[in-house]
């Protein structure tokens, strides 16, 4: 009988490590990330670090649902954490303040710009182990994650979202490759690794069951800063449509997947100020957000000029388009006109522009003691 009973446990062992879900020693670290200050950063992050938690003044029910910036409260609140009062704050409020600009950022889709604010946590590994898994591999806004930012179970079904790791910029402004493993994902009853990866080719993710059961979920490959996404394919299986969430299921069966996209480089058409003098213009006329007539929305662009003055420092006004032109004899100076298309993704494509100039351009100068 014994012997019988020996026998079935050395095959049952060997599937407990595959069509049956357990419990295992969670892998640390739980994310590879290519050299950066993000990595230097993320190193900080303890395998026990409890991750931080936003405060009432940060509502994610409002400001996570994919259209927050629509909102004339968020661009209010995006410029009272940009430019607040650093001399009456200490580190763990400035940190969080950070990590606040850095959600907000991915809600607008600037990753780039999302990552910066994330290393500028580097003081405060609370707030990098709360960020990470918006970032990898994505996760909801509302999932609390666990220690060290491990996403822990994800439910089938589950949206993932995932961003473009980031590397510093190369001085030629060629691409450069970079790829992030996220490991020991937990989505239903499977177990498995993601990675992403990002080069001239385009974007790519890869899924790799490990064991468990099977797992069904919706990811969005990401599109990165300065490209548009020509084309998707799942399993190298070209899609009719684009830039929507697409199904992955994995199991024993089925064990790798791969999600694929092709892109077309798409630089800003407008000019950005770095961390220089602004230009005189600009400082003797402001700059103007200039919409259409009857604008259905001007309480919205109101807060939008609102905010805009209050983190450059200078006047931003709002006003209708006037087709007339200027003639010659006029010298006064008209300031920096911007555009504002009409509601839809144009205007959400000019003013993430509007709002990452502004971002780099007040912390290029904090960094330069101006």
């Amino acid at each position: 009988m014994k012997r019988i009973l020996l026998s079935l446990s050395l095959l049952i062992l060997p599937l407990a490590g595959r069509g049956f879900a357990q419990e295992q020693e969670p892998v640390f670290p739980w994310v590879e990330l290519p050299d950066s200050p993000v990595a230097k950063a993320f190193a900080a992050v303890g395998e026990s670090t409890a991750p931080a938690q936003f405060g009432a003044d940060f509502p994610l029910e409002k400001f996570s649902t994919g259209s927050a910036w629509e909102l004339g409260e968020t661009w209010l609140k995006w410029s009272e954490w940009l430019v607040g009062d650093k001399e009456l704050i200490g580190r763990e409020e400035a940190a969080s303040r950070r990590a606040g600009l850095a959600w907000l950022a991915l809600e607008h889709g600037r990753n780039e710009d999302a990552w910066a604010h994330f290393a500028a946590c580097a003081d405060s590994p609370k707030w990098m182990a709360l960020l990470m898994p918006r970032f990898l591999p994505g996760t909801p806004a509302l999932h609390r994650p666990q220690a060290a930012g491990r996403p822990g179970l994800l439910p089938n079904g589950v949206l993932l979202e995932p961003c473009i790791p980031s590397v510093p910029a190369s001085l030629s402004g060629m691409l450069l490759a970079r790829e992030a493993t996220i490991r020991d994902l937990h989505v239903g009853d499977a177990r498995f690794d993601m990675k992403v990866t990002f080069d001239s080719y385009g974007v790519q993710i890869d899924f790799e069951w490990k064991s468990g059961g099977p797992a069904r979920m919706l990811v969005l490959i990401p599109e990165p800063d300065g490209y548009t996404i020509r084309v998707e394919y799942v399993d190298w299986m070209r899609q009719d449509e684009k830039r929507i969430p697409h199904l992955v299921e994995l199991s024993e069966e089925a064990p790798q997947i791969s999600l694929f996209a092709r892109i077309l480089s798409s630089q800003s058409r407008w000019p950005a100020f770095g961390s220089q003098e602004i230009p005189s213009e600009l400082a003797q006329a402001g700059l103007w957000l200039e919409h259409e007539a009857n604008e259905s929305e001007s309480e919205y662009l109101r807060a939008v000029a609102q905010a805009a003055t209050h983190v450059l420092g200078l006047k931003v006004g709002l006003r209708e388009h006037i087709s007339k032109p200027r003639t010659t004899a006029d010298k006064t100076p008209r300031g920096i006109i911007l555009r504002v298309p009409p509601p839809g993704p144009e205007r959400a494509r000019k003013l993430a522009w509007l709002a990452s100039t502004l971002e780099r351009y007040v912390l290029a100068r904090a960094e330069a003691g101006k």
